[in-house]
């Protein structure tokens, strides 16, 4: 054989023998490639992590560590998709508390209220949270070294402003500490119910552990104090169980009302709302409904009766003779009560 065949051939024997990857591949070797790599994870519930998981999906987790967050253990995660750094957090027994939005991403209505908050100051950033069972935005702003959270819902109306104790009135002030020195608690968070046109506000307390909201009125009197089910008698226990379903109760207030004892109940199931009122004697009271609900004479009731107020809640009553609303007119809050035809009583 000629000596520049031999040459070409052992040449290319050698070219083959180390071929780049590309070439290797393509006669038959493959590359494996490495398995992605396992979060580090602290110690937590399956139902926690699982959740972590699922929300962080294909982005990569950054950083996940065990926080109080207004006297909730949380896992607070950092998480980057895309490039893009962002955050969430994770109940102890795996609820999804909230999670890290961009204002490009909310609804158009949300987004001008958002920006309505440049005038407090900047917006360092906005959550999507669910409070007790509420899906709602949280928008942290600064302004100087004042940091405060305002409260949005979905559909872009203010639903509560962050407040400081000396910014409140003085018989709010006085029932604030008694309350908490009644349950040897502290206070963790302020908020003004805009929804209650600023004539409520909702205090948080933690003890131990456990937290409840107390919700004061402007003029000091207690409105509701949040109870665990088991607080309540067993016939109200009995009437929760029963109305709630498979829904989870997130929340149960009492209302102390001139002797009238009643329980507020908010339950959620799959992202579902309801919120219900129940008597001392276990007697399911009211359902709450939006306006729309209500039969339009009882709402052109309502709206002649308000005015250029605002009507706040609708309840329909269960015994079935008509309905009960919070009114705001004239700078206060009063109660109506409207018959099926549209009668006010």
């Amino acid at each position: 054989m000629h000596k520049a065949v031999i040459s070409l051939i052992f040449v290319l024997m050698v070219g083959v023998a180390f071929a780049p990857a590309t070439l290797a591949q393509g006669l038959g070797r493959q590359r494996v490639a490495p398995a992605p790599k396992e979060p580090h994870l602290p110690q937590m519930s399956p139902e926690a992590r699982q959740a972590i998981l699922t929300e962080a999906g294909i982005a990569t987790i950054d950083d996940c560590r065990r926080v109080t967050e207004d006297g909730e253990d949380v896992f607070e995660v950092d998480i980057t998709r895309n490039g893009i750094e962002r955050s969430f957090t994770v109940a102890l027994d795996g609820t999804l508390r909230s999670r890290q939005v961009f204002i490009g991403e909310l609804a158009l209505p949300v987004q001008r209220a958002v920006n309505a908050l440049q005038n407090n100051g900047q917006v360092k950033g906005i959550y999507l949270c669910d409070e007790d069972g509420d899906r709602v935005y949280e928008v942290e702003v600064l302004n100087g070294e004042d940091k405060r959270f305002y409260t949005i819902g979905l559909d872009g109306v203010f639903q509560a402003t962050q407040m400081r104790m000396t910014e409140l009135p003085e018989p709010v002030q006085k029932t604030i500490g008694d309350q908490a020195a009644k349950a040897k608690a502290r206070m963790l968070y302020i908020s003004r119910s805009e929804v209650d046109a600023g004539q409520v506000f909702d205090v948080l307390l933690a003890n131990d552990g456990k937290r409840r909201v107390v919700s004061v009125g402007a003029d000091g009197s207690v409105q509701a104090v949040q109870v665990a089910l088991t607080e309540t008698p067993q016939p109200v226990q009995k009437t929760i169980a029963t109305t709630a379903g498979p829904a989870k109760v997130v929340y149960v207030g009492r209302a102390d009302e001139d002797g009238d004892v009643t329980f507020s109940v908010v339950t959620t199931d799959n992202a579902v709302r309801k919120e219900f009122v129940v008597g001392l004697d276990g007697a399911l009271l009211a359902t709450v409904i939006p306006l729309a609900e209500a039969p339009e004479i009882v709402q052109k009731a309502l709206r002649d009766k308000a005015g250029a107020g605002r009507i706040l809640h609708v309840q329909k009553l269960t015994d079935g003779s008509g309905f009960e609303a919070d009114l705001f007119t004239g700078g206060k809050k009063t109660t109506v009560s409207v018959a099926l035809d549209g009668k006010l009583r």
